[in-house]
């Protein structure tokens, strides 16, 4: 008996030890120290870090840099202000509408026919001549006298633009106008002596550009204050059939320009009419505000989009079959096709959207290359037919 009590004794008691170890807590981990060289590693990786932290920034900050520097130099919309004065002359210039100036001077040099041989050089630097009368002269003449005269509208719809900014004073600007002008002039009488026809077409075409892009921006003609359909027209005219005739008078004489060139380049001055109600968009709200008689203006942006859709194809279609009629099957099928996919563009872009102002630069920027592609298409076919 007293053994069985000794041994309910032991088990009480290592009962009672299990039950004591079992209700102590859980022993505390012995914390780690960071070893010197532990501390070295978690220093370099933090500089790491902010190193590459640094250089995106750096990098991310010139592509902004760059970015500002284009806008400015090519006188494009939203381009910040800037105290260079050369870049302020230039950027009066818009130099990104000389590229359009450029698709009609190469639509020139096609459309001269064996006329003009690219592989000549004297032939290549009195095209590259052209462009520069078309473009820094007789462009940058138009456009800085456009600024000028559109300063109050400008106020509104671009405030940053040099003139309504007050980055340049209006004696500079004319100034500018009146060199580019002489410039243009002079320019031209070069060009008509260079050719050696005993013509002045150069001079010519300069003179009635200079005088529709001061019957578009000057009173007391200001055909943009008339009427959208007239203004369109000058402009298609000036960009599209005064470049395109002023290469072909270097190369054949504008006695010499076959009636069905010129009906050609008629067409696709009355398509450029369509595209110049898009870049319409960006000024209308300026253009509403001070009565200019622009065609979304005058119709609303929705209309005017499907405006500028059917003037835009309708002439290119209109070329596509004059030249399926007179045996270049080629040429009008590449143009039909290049029509289509503009029609894509255009019902994605501006016909299926509630606002299509809102897409008017990238249509500009998908739609312009098929555009200049039927133009070229047009005047080589002009050149090997007529």
């Amino acid at each position: 008996m007293c053994a069985a009590a000794g041994k309910n004794q032991e088990e009480a008691s290592s009962s009672s030890s299990q039950s004591e170890s079992s209700s102590s807590p859980p022993p505390t981990p012995t914390p780690t120290i960071a070893t010197h060289d532990d501390l070295d590693v978690s220093e370099d990786v933090r500089h790491e870090r902010l190193v590459m932290e640094s250089e995106r920034q750096h990098l991310h900050d010139a592509d902004e840099a760059t970015n500002v520097a284009w806008k400015q130099l090519l006188g494009v919309k939203d381009a910040p202000r800037t105290v260079v004065k050369w870049r302020l002359r230039l950027q009066l210039t818009k130099p990104i509408t000389w590229f359009s100036l450029c698709t009609g001077v190469i639509a020139g040099c096609m459309a001269s026919g064996n006329a003009f041989h690219a592989d000549e050089g004297e032939n290549l630097a009195r095209a590259l001549f052209v462009f520069v009368l078309a473009g820094p002269c007789m462009g940058g003449f138009t456009q800085t006298m456009n600024d000028w005269f559109d300063r109050e509208v400008d106020a509104i719809n671009e405030p940053d633009r040099p003139i309504p900014s007050g980055q340049i004073d209006g004696f500079e600007v004319m100034v500018q106008i009146g060199v580019l002008l002489v410039a243009g002039i002079l320019s031209a009488v070069a060009l008509d002596a260079w050719n050696g026809l005993g013509h002045h077409d150069a001079l010519f075409l300069a003179l009635t550009g200079a005088a529709i892009s001061t019957a578009y921006s000057v009173e007391p003609l200001r055909l943009k204050e008339r009427n959208g359909w007239i203004s369109g027209l000058a402009l298609g005219i000036s960009y599209i059939m005064l470049p395109w005739m002023c290469s072909m008078a270097c190369f054949r004489g504008l006695d010499d320009v076959p009636l069905e060139t010129l009906a050609v380049s008629f067409a696709f001055s009355v398509g450029a009419l369509g595209i110049s109600v898009v870049n319409d968009f960006k000024s209308s709200t300026g253009d509403r505000h001070l009565g200019l008689k622009s065609l979304p203006v005058m119709y609303g942006d929705k209309d005017a989009a499907r405006i500028s859709a059917l003037v835009t194809d309708l002439p290119q279609l209109g070329v596509a079959a004059m030249l399926a009629q007179a045996g270049r099957r080629e040429a009008a099928i590449a143009i039909v096709c290049s029509v289509l996919l503009q029609v894509v563009l255009q019902q994605r872009l501006l016909l299926t959207t509630e606002n299509p102002s809102e897409n008017d630069l990238k249509y500009m920027a998908t739609s312009m290359p098929l555009f200049t592609g039927s133009l070229w298409v047009a005047a080589s076919a002009c050149g090997a037919l007529f």
